[in-house]
């Protein structure tokens, strides 16, 4: 079942463009996120467990990447949402009821 429907907005086939990049890339952003979540409990528990000081810098410049990656993917899961439901003459399609917006 799509989650996201067309409105009539006489660019039908771009509402559902939107659509199908939304069914695809959604669920490719959430793999993503969730892969940096557990990548940097791996990291943390790397520099909690370093014995060496270049262990545990080491461990360190990757746990900063990791957040940086992790906010970049949150940022981009947002302006894809904004994009998604705000572009074009009006809304192209109507947001879901999911609580995730």
């Amino acid at each position: 079942m799509n989650m996201f429907l067309a409105v009539n907005t006489g660019i039908a086939w771009l509402d559902t463009l939107v659509a199908a990049l939304m069914n695809v890339v959604n669920p490719i952003l959430i793999l993503v996120a969730v892969a940096g979540i557990v990548y940097s409990i791996v990291v943390g528990v790397k520099f909690v467990k370093a014995d060496s000081k270049e262990e545990r810098e080491e461990a360190k410049a990757k746990l900063i990447s990791v957040i940086i990656g992790i906010v970049v993917t949150i940022v981009l899961i947002a302006l894809f949402y904004f994009l998604a439901f705000n572009i074009g003459p009006g809304k192209l399609i109507d947001p879901p009821n999911s609580g995730l917006i």
